[in-house]
């Protein structure tokens, strides 16, 4: 087994408390399976739904050290979108996020996931 230490959030155990009381600044790989939204008049605002209607807001996740994350796996809506009309030479989205926090490689998904 390639992952021989893991730790898993199901459902209402998904709260964001518990994902932000996780070994984060330790784990090497991090999937979200869940609900997202993306703000395109203020990418700040978008977040990642958890469970009990909580949410963990980009500006959160830009706080967060993942510089011994791998990998992070985004499977939830628009957390591929980026806002596209800023006029600088980055983009404001989830990916810059967590790559700005350490992580060196985010998949992530453009569209809507039932």
């Amino acid at each position: 087994e390639y992952f021989k230490e893991k730790e898993i959030l199901k459902q209402d155990a998904a709260t964001k408390s518990a994902v932000m009381t996780t070994s984060l600044e330790s784990c090497s790989c991090l999937h979200f399976s869940c609900h997202a939204e993306f703000v395109p008049d203020d990418p700040t605002q978008s977040v990642i739904k958890l469970a009990q209607k909580q949410k963990l807001s980009l500006a959160e996740i830009f706080g967060l050290n993942l510089e011994k994350c791998r990998l992070v796996v985004l499977a939830a809506c628009e957390t591929g979108i980026v806002d596209f009309g800023n006029r600088t030479d980055s983009y404001t989205g989830f990916p810059a996020a967590f790559l700005f926090s350490g992580a060196p490689s985010v998949i992530s998904s453009l569209w809507a996931v039932d």
